[in-house]
């Protein structure tokens, strides 16, 4: 009778965690996940995330340079992607598209840069392949910059004036 206890609370905790494992993701925690990696400037595993449109758009290794040139020619440090996780997540079974606000902060040689955008997750695939995915547009890295233009960066030295110096004297 203990061993029938014991396999059928066995089977029962089996059950319920093949259960818990099998929940559908939800757009919040994937879009948390891609925060991290942008924190991280983690740009080749941010490209996972992506939407398979945003995908036909643009191949890993552009999304991995554009990045890499951009942050690198504004000298970008002190990169914070603010992602406020709300404390309850909504129930998107319904849904096929949601909108997440985040907030982008870095210190550049131009100086502090910030900037409030949303991103739009799709939910895309079949089966096990059926996720919330980034559908990503250049307005990520800055809220004006479109698909094609360039950031760049110039700086001129300062132009001195000269300084001329007249001194006269009062002859007695």
């Amino acid at each position: 009778m203990k061993k029938l206890a014991l396999v059928s609370s066995l089977l029962l905790m089996s059950v319920l965690f093949l259960a818990g494992c099998s929940d559908e993701p939800s757009p919040e925690d994937r879009f948390a996940a891609y925060t991290k990696l942008w924190n991280k400037q983690d740009f080749a595993k941010m490209y996972d995330y992506l939407s398979p449109e945003t995908k036909k758009e643009i191949s890993a290794d552009e999304f991995e340079k554009r990045y890499e040139k951009i942050y690198t020619g504004i000298e970008a440090d002190q990169l914070k992607v603010d992602y406020k996780q709300p404390k309850e997540e909504k129930d998107h079974k319904d849904g096929e598209k949601v909108s997440l606000s985040y907030t982008v902060d870095m210190s550049t040689m131009a100086g502090a840069v910030s900037s409030d955008h949303k991103a739009t997750l799709v939910k895309e695939g079949e089966g096990e392949k059926e996720n919330w995915y980034i559908k990503w547009d250049e307005s990520y890295i800055f809220p004006q910059l479109e698909a094609g233009e360039k950031v760049s960066v110039e700086s001129y030295p300062a132009i001195r004036g000269k300084l001329s110096i007249e001194m006269n004297a009062a002859l007695p």
